[in-house]
């Protein structure tokens, strides 16, 4: 029997939030109680005009402001929640393998610093509608203004610290700017985030000395503390680091900060193998970046004997700091978490992308990455047993950290083992977490338009022979993506009359899921 419900007329006097959800409003005024007790943002009625007045700036983990005015309660309540979820699931993701302590940093911090506790509230408010939007297929979550007017409110806040405090703290400046680089990323708004990470790494430059500022910010910026928590310089490294992979001609610019020259003698810890890889790494992109892209593309000249011997001086502490891990991993007082084994495998994915670019760089042709098939297996490998180990998650995973995502589309790009170069394109749209501005599904887009392009020229009558040389794609240059449509220009290199011919560029759209 079909049981045919009465109809009534529908009221159109709900909050704007359950009216875009298509949910019945209770209409209690003057936020509604589904909005409040599911922890959204209620957007209020279309007859009112909706106010922002935050009670309090300074939350904490045990402590948290609230206000006796009716009106702001619901207002606190979604504070007190941004903030919880921030702890319990923002700060944990994003962290990534690397970057605990900076982000436990961050939450100490947060107890007496108004200006960060506002910023986390941002971040964490963001996170979640962005959580419940991927959740909620077709869900317009995210077009709630909570985290927009916190976010706003944050920069209001840090500006206010900065014109205030003439003896300002730099960690409490890093520290919200790496929050506001966090929230940029999440909104794919790489360019501001880009731009908050350059301000950054030339404060950090300027307080620890390896730059002086211009005459106008020594005038008209506030004195700092001058001691830098090493977890916030560690952490900026990285995303320095993140920063010339992705975009492209840019050195690392905190690549002089690290007076050490050479790699120790011995290994004590992840952490410490994973710093001294940065560092190397970094070393590396400054050369690559400054010198062999100068020759190359630039001067359109031959690498000179003495930039090839620092190409080769690079080689040689990669291969010592390989040698350094093995036997930190195979000391007898070792012992490893499977946590830590994700780490170990993310380091020696790196590791090895890292030796690839090194030994290959000063090189014109592009079948010299043919040598290197070896490291390019393992590469998939070990992002193969790091995807496998992590577990689903109903929360947006996503992390600042580099991870396996770049290596496995340079394995893609560079790889001609066909097999091993199918591998990492699986891999690669297997993947449902974000590392940084790393996007999985684009990135395997973009190189299997340039695998697409070498398969063109494969001789027909062999066609398990890779390709030759004339044919071989040297690099891969996005001129327009856009990550809401879902789509990239692409720009391919290549030398099809030779390696003393010009350069010939094909360009290509594609577009993911």
């Amino acid at each position: 029997m079909v049981t045919v419900r009465r109809s009534a007329p529908k009221s159109r006097h709900g909050c704007k939030t359950c009216k875009v959800r298509r949910v019945k409003c209770d209409e209690n005024q003057p936020r509604c109680n589904r909005c409040v007790t599911t922890g959204r943002s209620c957007d209020g009625y279309t007859s009112e005009s909706p106010t922002s007045s935050p009670a309090s700036h300074s939350i904490a983990v045990n402590s948290m402001a609230t206000s006796t005015q009716p009106t702001s309660r619901a207002y606190d309540l979604q504070k007190r929640r941004a903030f919880d979820f921030f702890r319990t699931e923002t700060a944990p993701k994003i962290s990534g393998h690397f970057g605990a302590t900076t982000w436990q940093l961050i939450l100490q911090t947060c107890s007496n610093e108004p200006v960060v506790s506002q910023a986390v509230v941002a971040l964490g408010s963001l996170h979640e509608r962005l959580s419940i939007a991927s959740n909620e297929k077709g869900s317009q979550a995210i077009a709630t203004p909570f985290p927009m007017r916190q976010y706003s409110q944050a920069i209001s806040d840090l500006r206010e610290y900065l014109s205030t405090s003439w003896n300002a703290d730099i960690n409490i400046i890093l520290i919200c700017a790496l929050v506001h680089i966090s929230i940029e990323t999440l909104q794919v708004k790489y360019s501001n985030a880009v731009l908050h990470l350059e301000h950054s790494l030339q404060l950090i430059q300027v307080v620890s000395g390896i730059s002086t500022p211009s005459p106008s910010d020594a005038v008209a910026g506030p004195s700092f503390k001058q001691n830098i928590e090493p977890e916030l310089i560690d952490t900026f490294q990285g995303l320095d680091i993140h920063a010339s992979l992705f975009q492209g001609m840019r050195p690392p610019i905190l690549s002089g900060i690290c007076t050490q020259d050479s790699v120790p003698g011995r290994l004590s810890s992840l952490r410490e193998a994973h710093l001294v890889l940065n560092r190397i790494t970094s070393r590396l992109y400054t050369f690559i970046r400054s010198v062999v892209e100068e020759y190359k593309h630039r001067k359109l000249q031959v690498i000179p004997i003495e930039e090839i011997a620092e190409a080769a001086s690079i080689v040689s502490e990669f291969e010592a700091w390989d040698d350094r891990f093995q036997r930190y991993l195979h000391r007898t007082t070792s012992k490893f978490s499977r946590a830590d084994q994700s780490v170990i495998d993310i380091l020696l994915v790196n590791h090895r992308l890292a030796f690839i670019e090194a030994s290959t760089c000063v090189y014109s042709d592009a079948t010299i990455f043919d040598k290197f098939d070896a490291p390019f297996d393992e590469i998939v490998t070990l992002a193969s047993n790091v995807i496998r180990a992590r577990k689903p998650t109903s929360v947006l995973d996503f992390q600042l950290d580099i991870g396996i995502i770049q290596p496995l589309y340079r394995t893609a790009l560079c790889c001609r083992e066909p097999w091993t170069r199918q591998k990492a394109i699986s891999l690669l749209r297997s993947i449902t977490f974000q590392e940084g501005v790393w996007n999985a599904a684009s990135q395997a887009a973009i190189a299997q338009v340039a695998i697409d392009r070498e398969n063109y020229f494969k001789d027909e009558n062999n066609p398990s022979r890779r390709v030759s040389e004339f044919g071989r794609v040297h690099t891969v240059g996005i001129d327009v993506i856009d990550f809401v449509k879902k789509t990239a220009e692409v720009i391919l290199s290549q030398k099809l009359n030779g390696l003393d011919g010009p350069w010939y560029e094909h360009v290509e759209f594609c577009t993911w899921k």
